[in-house]
């Protein structure tokens, strides 16, 4: 029975998605060239989005560098402490057992 079919085969699924190169960079630049080559006036509503939109990801990046860098700085503070108190560790423990360690040697 599974050897007879009355309809169509089932067809797999495609997707008709192209992977396009995105350059935010070029992006903006030309967004600045259109705005200043553009005659302003005050009934523009794209223009003033824009221009809206660009102050909002300013703002935003701004903050997300701070506090990158505020990470980066914790970050750091905590690995040099870590890497101090494991010098502490290491010395106090050669100290205190290097000699019994090169006596039992030495036997």
């Amino acid at each position: 029975m599974g050897f007879i079919s009355f309809g169509s085969k089932i067809k797999n699924r495609r997707f008709d998605y192209v992977p396009r190169y995105y350059d935010p960079e070029k992006e903006e630049r030309e967004a600045r060239i259109k705005q200043y080559t553009k005659e302003y006036s005050e009934s523009d509503t794209e223009l003033a989005q824009s221009r809206i939109r660009a102050s909002f990801r300013k703002k935003y990046r701004v903050k997300e560098d701070a506090y990158m860098s505020k990470s980066k700085k914790r970050s750091n503070r905590i690995l040099m402490m870590v890497l101090v108190l494991l010098l502490i560790v290491c010395y106090i423990f050669l100290t205190e057992h290097l000699p019994r360690i090169v006596e039992f040697l030495e036997k």
